[in-house]
């Protein structure tokens, strides 16, 4: 794509720009533990497949597109490196820190409702997609029905459960929280305050896959529980100085792992691949990524799997880490009087302007599909695919206007960093939990905005809570051996 090698470029400088100036005002060099890596991975992946000749689009990065990215990314940098900055010449004091043991006892009546209710919760969501649908048990259990599940479960036009729908969303994206809680102190190597604590997070983790791919038809629903599980194992391991995976690396170790790795993505792709052969219903992948996509094939990748439908499905899968700043590009080039919105967060934020709207006494039950129509319709008023991965930033711009989305993407460094800075000064499962939900949002950012997902939201607003409420301050007083002794002699 015109301009992608050197939009590549520009952000590579950028990002080693960006630790470079970290590296000398933390005094540390990690950066596998930074924001700022976090953020810019998937902008990065998506240019380098971007300009890399598999696929021609339709839209052109142009000398304005490649300087409103760059600005943007830049803002996150600024503001990731203000707060390394604020935070030395303030000298936070730092309060003592917690024992992992203590910490475990403190969060584990919280832990088992957030599991117990998230359990309750996916159970409702998936027997809510099973009475709207017509597909039997049995019929979702199979493979050929996929495109199916997808259009009945985003076809759903009202509860079939009544009021229960919007507590059962809540809890089974809470639910996500509770197992962070438990990997946290796995990785601590802590056991759980409660033996039915691991039961239940493996359980709430095995129901949110299962239902992914039998009542939800998507992929990314198990994958964000996964990855919630991996980071908070992870922060729980660093807040030991230990390293993420216990695995002393040697040369041959190193290239086992890599092959091993290689396979498992490889053969993860695959059975993608397979899974969105059968959603789409087996439609032609050259068509699906001119309709969706606005791409062709380029001449030299089309002609190796012009007669191999199943490679052609997955050159199609890879699309889906290219096309979205190829979208982006297409809505900055918008005119004013085509550029959906300001929402002033009505998108990204749903939840928050649902609760602001009834307080204010200005009720609309839609004012979120509105906003994603508006959002949507440019691509719609030329006959391509709408529902298409645009970037977080699309969607900032649509919420906050070109100059806002830059504001607060600044404003995203500055917390994320802060918050990286005080766990790694003071870590608890609280702020790791808060922690394991922006990283997801930082790593899509560069292919789609999550903030907008219950199953991402909730969780997120919940430890935002927790955090800025000192949980486990307010549990703090509380003599968990006397309850105990309390509790058996009461038998």
């Amino acid at each position: 794509m015109t301009g992608a090698t050197f939009l590549l470029a520009v952000v590579l400088l950028l990002y080693s720009t960006s630790m470079l100036v970290m590296r000398f005002a933390s005094g540390t060099f990690r950066p596998v533990k930074q924001p700022i890596t976090w953020f810019y991975l998937s902008w990065i992946v998506g240019l380098v497949m971007l300009a890399l000749p598999m696929f021609e689009y339709q839209e052109k990065i142009t000398g304005d597109v490649i300087a409103y990215i760059a600005g943007a990314l830049a803002a996150f940098s600024m503001g990731a490196i203000a707060s390394v900055f604020v935070r030395h010449e303030l000298k936070t004091k730092i309060a003592p820190p917690i024992a992992a043991t203590e910490e475990a006892e403190r969060l584990a009546v919280l832990t088992r409702w957030l599991l117990i209710l998230g359990l309750i919760g996916t159970a409702l969501l998936i027997l809510n997609t099973q009475l709207a649908g017509t597909l039997s048990f049995a019929d979702r259990l199979d493979a050929e029905n996929a495109s199916r599940i997808r259009e009945e479960h985003m076809g759903q036009a009202a509860s079939q459960i009544g009021p229960l729908f919007g507590p059962a969303s809540l809890t089974s994206a809470t639910g996500g929280l509770g197992v962070a809680f438990v990997m946290y102190f796995l990785g601590r190597g802590v056991k759980p305050a409660r033996r039915d604590l691991k039961p239940l997070a493996i359980a709430v983790l095995a129901l949110n896959c299962i239902g992914a791919f039998i009542a939800f038809g998507s992929r990314m629903f198990a994958v964000f529980f996964l990855l919630v599980a991996f980071f908070s194992y992870a922060f729980g391991r660093w807040a030991e100085g230990r390293n993420a995976l216990a695995y002393k690396l040697t040369v041959r170790r190193v290239l086992i792992l890599g092959a091993t790795t290689l396979s498992i993505i490889f053969g993860l792709w695959l059975s993608a691949t397979y899974f969105l052969e059968k959603r789409v219903g087996g439609q032609s992948p050259v068509t699906l990524l001119y309709k969706t996509h606005r791409a062709k094939f380029a001449p030299p990748l089309y002609d190796l799997i012009r007669k191999d439908t199943p490679t052609q499905y997955l050159a199609f899968s890879a699309s889906y880490f290219s096309t979205p700043i190829a979208t982006l590009s297409f809505y900055i080039d918008l005119p004013d009087d085509r550029t959906p919105g300001p929402f002033w967060g009505q998108y990204n934020f749903p939840a928050v302007a649902r609760w602001v709207r009834r307080i204010t006494f200005i009720p609309d039950p839609f004012f979120w599909e509105n906003a994603r129509f508006e959002i949507f319709k440019p691509l719609g008023a030329i006959n391509f695919g709408t529902n298409v991965w645009a970037t977080s930033l699309r969607d900032l711009i649509a919420d906050f206007g070109r100059g806002g989305s830059v504001a607060f993407l600044f404003l995203l460094g500055f917390g994320a960093q802060s918050l990286v800075s005080g766990q790694s000064a003071r870590p608890t499962a609280v702020k790791a939990g808060l922690l394991a939900y922006l990283i997801i949002i930082l790593l899509f950012s560069g292919f789609v905005s999550t903030l907008f997902m219950p199953q991402i939201h909730w969780p997120l607003y919940l430890s935002v809570a927790l955090v800025f409420t000192r949980f486990n301050t307010l549990v703090k007083k509380v003599d968990f051996r006397v309850l105990k002794t309390l509790a058996l002699k009461s038998r």
